[in-house]
């Protein structure tokens, strides 16, 4: 098991198994069809994204292979090790004294991140990486799952919820009492975060403790900073 994302990527590339694009790409339309002739591999990292400072990690799940690596199994065992995480799920905890992860703020500005779009027909650049967090205002369970969200301008995104997933749900409650939904998305988590994100769990079952037993241990959080969401 590799702990953090970084650890993943430092595997892979000492495997060869990751290609680092250093050449300018361009995150409308460019990036996408870079990522798609690697769509088999390797994993790939664009360093130097058109209008951007940040780089881009992608296709690092895109096999079942280096999807069971990248948390410590065999192809094989993969499927068993899901079902066990499900079954013996492992809370999270909260994180000793201040987290890394907020160390570094930046002015919350989505025109500086490398939002890519996607396809010629497409109308905008959407975020579809992006594990969307949310706590249920009624009970203030948590929820863990994929979105896309359509970037509108520097401060504003439009999220796309399909009504009978927990996320439409959730917000439907929310709009009930008469309150937000409050939102996080995390970029750039740990593969088993990702997959545990993608779990179709029963209503109030928390992802996060899914994650937990496939890492082998409780995975750590630290409040929002500008929102009311453990992250």
């Amino acid at each position: 098991m590799f702990p953090t994302l970084r650890q993943v990527m430092e595997d892979l590339e000492r495997a060869g198994d990751l290609r680092r694009i250093d050449a300018p790409v361009d995150p409308n339309q460019e990036l996408a069809a870079l990522l798609s002739l690697t769509e088999s591999g390797p994993a790939t990292v664009a360093t130097r994204v058109v209008g951007s400072p940040f780089p881009v990690v992608a296709n690092l799940v895109n096999s079942r292979d280096r999807l069971a690596r990248s948390v410590g199994l065999n192809t094989g065992a993969l499927t068993d090790a899901l079902i066990g995480a499900v079954a013996r799920p492992v809370p999270p905890v909260p994180a000793p004294g201040p987290a890394p992860v907020q160390t570094v703020v930046c002015e919350p500005r989505l025109d500086r991140l490398p939002v890519p779009r996607f396809f010629e027909l497409e109308t905008g650049p959407y975020i579809t990486g992006g594990v969307t967090l949310v706590r249920d205002a009624v009970n203030g369970q948590r929820n863990l799952s994929f979105a896309r969200y359509k970037v509108l301008s520097a401060t504003r995104a439009m999220l796309g919820v399909s009504p009978n997933h927990h996320l439409g749900q959730m917000a439907r409650r929310a709009q009930a009492v008469g309150q937000d939904l409050p939102v996080a998305v995390a970029i750039g988590v740990h593969p088993a975060i990702m997959l545990a994100a993608c779990l179709y769990l029963g209503f109030g079952e928390d992802e996060l403790e899914c994650a937990g037993a496939l890492m082998g241990g409780p995975v750590e959080t630290v409040p929002g900073v500008s929102v009311d969401v453990a992250v």
